[in-house]
């Protein structure tokens, strides 16, 4: 048994990118059937609040993998979060 957790963090409108939140729930259906306990968090990226969100769930995140999709500058600054 593998004792490795992930956690995949979007900010994904649901309504509106169905398919993206499919290719999330996959991604994490198919790492838990290979024994990585994982889950995800899609947030709605409905104003500026929610990418405060999306910044402190990466930051709190308590899983040895933390994978992110966001489509702006915020990624910029998530390589400097591998302290």
């Amino acid at each position: 048994m593998n004792n490795e957790s992930l956690v995949y963090i979007a900010l994904c409108a649901i309504e509106n990118s169905p398919g993206v939140s499919k290719k999330v729930k996959g991604f994490v259906k198919g790492t838990n059937n290979i024994g990585i306990q994982s889950r995800y968090l899609l947030i709605d990226p409905g104003g500026f609040k929610k990418h405060f969100t999306y910044f402190f769930e990466i930051i709190g995140a308590k899983e040895d993998i933390i994978v992110t999709r966001y489509q702006g500058t915020l990624n910029i600054f998530l390589p400097y979060l591998t302290f």
